[in-house]
């Protein structure tokens, strides 16, 4: 309708999944710069030294923004999260008795650890909305379609890349929980991502008993799902604290 929402403010992932359709134009954008400026500015004398830990510089031009804004402030440090979504206040958590201490270069070597250890993959429903985002062609869309194939998008160093692909979508959410519970190495701690999937009770259920654990539900990220469409799930983790 030609309206700007703001993520989280506006609209929440709730609504958005429930009110997208394909036809839509959506696109995402990052945070326009005078909101930047105006943030930095009053954050910069307010405290000692702030740190700003936005999405993965891969998915968005919003770190390499904020980064320019930045050197303007003497105090203020931005860390590439190489994440999105829960991914990133997880790891903000994780680094709570850093942050306590105020140790600003413990902060900052913490939270670049903890960024490295994320990995995911993504489990679209159709391959629709791949096709929409040029990242598919409609014929082969159709074909997988066609024969339920199910692509997996990894998402790994904050990018997104192809991780390979499952037959029927509930089949490809256990298929893609037993693997990546043996590929992705270490003492790991799991969520997932949902896009509004009408089953997630019963993925969620598949899911934890392929890993043989307790996984928590977040809504997929807008900025993924608007590549994946609705109905998506993601299975992500990082390395425990």
């Amino acid at each position: 309708n030609g309206k700007d929402y703001a993520d989280g403010i506006d609209i929440d992932a709730n609504k958005y999944y429930k009110n997208i359709k394909i036809d839509d134009d959506v696109r995402t954008s990052a945070t326009p710069p005078g909101i930047i400026m105006d943030i930095l500015e009053k954050a910069s004398k307010k405290y000692d030294h702030v740190i700003v830990y936005p999405l993965s510089k891969e998915l968005s031009s919003q770190f390499n923004n904020i980064s320019m804004m930045a050197k303007e402030h003497k105090n203020v440090t931005v860390i590439d999260s190489k994440g999105v979504g829960y991914m990133i206040i997880e790891n903000i958590q994780h680094a709570k008795e850093e942050i306590e201490k105020g140790d600003v270069k413990a902060v900052v070597e913490k939270i670049n650890n903890l960024s490295s250890s994320q990995l995911g993959v993504a489990i679209p429903e159709t391959m629709d909305w791949l096709v929409k985002g040029g990242r598919a062609s409609s014929s082969a869309a159709s074909m997988a379609n066609l024969l339920k194939i199910v692509p997996l998008i990894l998402f790994k160093d904050g990018k997104l890349d192809k991780y390979g692909k499952g037959r029927v979508f509930k089949k490809a959410v256990i298929k893609t929980a037993d693997q990546v519970k043996d590929e992705f190495k270490g003492d790991r701690e799991w969520i997932i991502y949902n896009a509004g999937n009408k089953d997630i009770k019963e993925h969620h259920k598949n899911i934890e008993e392929a890993l043989g654990t307790k996984v928590k539900v977040y809504w997929m990220p807008p900025i993924i799902g608007n590549h994946t469409g609705p109905g998506a799930i993601g299975i992500v983790s990082a390395l425990k604290k």
